[in-house]
């Protein structure tokens, strides 16, 4: 028998498997076994999932430390903060922290200099770095766990012994006073300025940010005594998660932070108390020339542990949250055109009451109408929503929820929020339970104790020759002086 080319042979078989068993006699129907919906789908059901608990620690000094061990790589990623930062400021010294951050780590320690550290990281693959937060200051690092004892006495030297030196100090100035330069020029950064000062007071605490003249009168003693009254044992708050064993890794922290002296105690500030206008009112800041303006909105929120955040939280999804599908989006971007992006939402304060915020962008000409859309988003979404769509929104909140937890590195940085600002280790599950169990009335209430239409502060940053008559339809019109 000759055998066909292999070309040709598995067409001819799939004709002759397609044929009728019997020549006249139609093939038998085959039963398609895919369900007609997806109601038909089998879906297993979700493992139960509990994101894993850090144990917690104190240290000698009084310091806590919070650790997830965890196995498979030989890495260790850790936080130490220190309450303070920006928020316990000299207000003529405004930007000593961000000096201090970073004339801390490109100083390095009297032991070992700035240089020498990067070297020593650089050749072990890890790093060191320091951030000044608006409530703290900030150090991270990373390393192989075999490093991680190197580490931690480097990071001990930069506590004990810090160097600041006069030279570095002067580098940090002037990259300081760079990027003051260039916030000053960016219509974003002026906005979101211009609302702390309308919302909060030009002398808060929200409002205050370091200038050229704060920044030059900075010296390095000024840095050696805002040192002191920041880093402390009995403040310190630390995270660690990697290849580590809990109780060893506290003995070697009990080490490096033994003869630290104490820090200075916490400045008592008064709870941060926001401005609303007896009136809509829109702050106009002149810049001539713009073609694309920067509007902000704002209105009284609250903290995280208020019983309306919960509902301000459902409201924000619904309303102006991240994504392209709230109202805010649709009405804005979909239907009008106006704007590429933005959010409108409440931002809860840990320590004091947070704010709703509404922040967007668009060309001269669409001002108007950009907030006048904004205005009627804010008052339509505050009767009652919808049973579907707060189911949606509340589904979605949800479950995003799992991507907040499914890193060891974001379970710990959640955990450190919670022991750095005082509260309950099972916030975030009464914060979940609670968005599950609000009706619709009971969010359109809690948005209506803190949301008032007739009562919303605006700052529009563009050409105010031009845009002033325009805005005045939507409320009173203040131009402010920079």
């Amino acid at each position: 028998m000759r055998l066909l080319p292999l070309t040709l042979a598995a067409p001819v078989l799939a004709g002759l498997a397609l044929a009728p068993a019997r020549a006249g006699a139609p093939a038998a129907p085959r039963e398609d076994p895919r369900p007609a919906t997806l109601d038909g789908v089998r879906r297993p059901p979700l493992r139960p999932f509990a994101p894993p608990a850090p144990a917690r620690l104190e240290l000698e000094g009084g310091a806590r430390l919070l650790v997830i061990p965890r196995d498979g790589l030989p890495l260790v990623d850790g936080t130490l903060l220190f309450p303070g930062g920006r928020a316990d400021e000299e207000a003529d010294l405004a930007g000593v922290t961000e000096l201090l951050a970073d004339v801390l780590r490109e100083g390095g320690s009297e032991r070992t200099g700035g240089r020498e550290l990067d070297d020593w990281l650089d050749g072990h693959a890890a790093t060191i770095d320091c951030v000044a937060t608006p409530e703290a200051l900030r150090l991270d690092f990373s390393c192989v766990s075999n490093d991680l004892g190197d580490v931690l006495v480097l990071i001990g030297e930069l506590l004990r012994q810090p160097a600041y030196p006069e030279a570095e100090l002067e580098r940090s100035r002037a990259r300081l006073a760079t990027q003051l330069a260039r916030r000053a020029e960016d219509p974003a950064w002026v906005a979101d300025l211009w609302l702390d000062r309308v919302t909060a007071g030009a002398g808060s605490l929200l409002a205050r940010r370091p200038t050229p003249e704060s920044v030059a009168r900075v010296t390095r003693l000024d840095l050696l005594r805002h040192h002191r009254r920041l880093v402390g044992p009995a403040r310190l708050v630390v995270g660690v998660t990697g290849d580590v064993e809990p109780a060893a890794l506290a003995a070697q922290l009990d080490t490096q932070l033994r003869g630290l002296p104490p820090a200075a105690p916490l400045t008592r500030r008064e709870p941060q108390v926001l401005r609303r206008p007896s009136r809509t009112t829109i702050h106009l800041v002149d810049r001539p020339g713009l073609a694309q303006c920067e509007l902000r909105l704002a209105s009284p929120g609250t903290r995280r542990l208020h019983r309306d955040d919960g509902g301000l939280r459902l409201w924000s999804a619904a309303v102006g949250a991240e994504g392209a599908a709230n109202r805010m989006m649709v009405r804005l971007r979909a239907e009008l055109g106006l704007v590429y992006g933005g959010r409108l939402a409440h931002a809860p304060g840990w320590g004091h009451a947070g704010r709703v915020l509404g922040a967007c962008s668009t060309r001269v000409e669409a001002v108007p109408d950009a907030v006048a859309a904004w205005l009627e988003v804010v008052r339509e979404s505050l009767p009652p929503l919808p049973e579907e769509e707060l189911g949606s929104v509340r589904r979605r909140l949800l479950n995003a929820g799992v991507f907040e937890v499914d890193s060891p590195l974001e379970v710990l940085g959640r955990a450190l929020a919670l022991e750095f600002h005082g509260y309950p280790p099972d916030h975030w599950a009464r914060e979940a339970e609670q968005l599950r169990n609000l009706g619709p009335r009971e969010v359109s209430e809690a948005v209506q104790r803190h949301v008032d239409p007739q009562r919303l502060s605006l700052v529009v940053v563009g050409p105010a020759e031009e845009l002033a008559p325009l805005l005045e339809p939507y409320g009173r019109v203040v131009r402010v002086e920079e």
